[in-house]
């Protein structure tokens, strides 16, 4: 049960922390592919007849599922590959690149905003998430409460991250971060021990088939998305496993980064590493290129959510989720 729970409940945060998913697009309303349209339209200064052909793709592409509909980025990825002209094709895939500082504020955010009744990282986003109909109005307000009481040490904290790397203090930096972490540990601990003394043996039997039954959605999603990665890309089942390999290698290390050493430098190297490995893999410079605007739109559809699930204007706003290339 304990561990059903945890996974339905920090769903939101560890999609948010994912900034390598190669299947999952992202974008999941029209409010959201509206700001994307909007977005793309004023950062790549797309014509008239761009934007009116990008409507048009994107009202097509998106098919009986709307922007849900899995595949939508990836087949949008390789209309803009074809439609872009070189400028604006450099202009997205190195308009907006994430920090790890990007990564640590993001886990922050959810530690501080996000609510059971939600999507676990992006508060109030009901749709999709049992918990909201398995725990009663006054558990779902407890476990509010005990996020709420730690809220202004984990502004504060985001604050003093981002005031430390400015001034290239790396040790405080690190300091920040690390408190930010006890503080994760710390409220999951708290949210689980109110659950253990509160939760009925209906609710948590509930909570242990929603997690199946989320699993299993997901699982299906996902064979959905490679299928069309696979299309799209013009690739083998095999090279779709090395390139999935590569992906979870990158994201592994980036975990795994000296947060006290040269962040970026590190961070852009393993990017770097990344690209070239895919690039091997698909042995194709257009595959390749429409992998790396997938990356880049795939970013800026995560980035276009807040802490309450709602979309931001122009894609510009603080990022709270990345694309394949983090």
């Amino acid at each position: 049960f304990r561990s059903a729970f945890l996974a339905l409940l920090l769903a939101g945060l560890v999609a948010a922390c994912d900034s390598t998913s190669a299947l999952e697009d992202g974008v999941t309303s029209d409010e959201e592919i509206q700001l994307f349209v909007s977005g793309l339209e004023d950062d790549l200064s797309l014509s008239s007849a761009q934007s009116a052909a990008l409507s048009a793709s994107v009202s097509s592409l998106a098919g009986d599922g709307g922007p849900s509909e899995p595949g939508f980025l990836w087949r949008l990825s390789a209309e803009l590959a074809a439609t872009l002209t070189p400028a604006q094709i450099d202009s997205l895939i190195n308009g907006g690149r994430r920090g790890l500082g990007d990564f640590i504020r993001d886990a922050a955010q959810n530690i501080g905003g996000g609510r059971p009744g939600g999507n676990g990282g992006g508060g109030d986003r009901p749709a999709g998430n049992p918990l909201r109909d398995i725990l009663t109005d006054t558990q779902r307000s407890d476990i509010e409460a005990i996020r709420d009481a730690r809220r202004d040490e984990v502004e504060a904290l985001i604050q003093a991250i981002r005031d430390a790397r400015q001034a290239g203090d790396q040790a405080a930096a690190q300091a920040a971060h690390e408190a930010l972490r006890g503080i994760q540990e710390e409220v999951k601990a708290a949210v689980q021990a109110y659950l253990d003394a509160n939760l009925t043996q209906e609710q948590q039997d509930a909570i242990a088939a929603a997690e199946a039954e989320r699993e299993a959605a997901r699982a299906e999603r996902q064979a959905a998305e490679r299928a069309v990665m696979i299309e799209v890309l013009a690739i083998s089942d095999a090279q779709a496993d090395e390139l999935l390999a590569a992906v979870e290698s990158f994201r592994e290390a980036v975990r795994a980064l000296d947060r006290s050493g040269d962040v970026a430098s590190d961070l852009a190297a393993l990017r770097a590493d990344l690209h070239a490995s895919v690039s091997a893999t698909l042995g194709n410079d257009d595959a390749f290129l429409i992998w790396q605007i997938h990356e880049a739109l795939a970013h800026r559809a995560h980035r276009n959510r807040g802490p309450g699930g709602k979309g931001r204007r122009g894609m510009g706003g603080r990022p709270n989720t990345g694309g394949v290339g983090g």
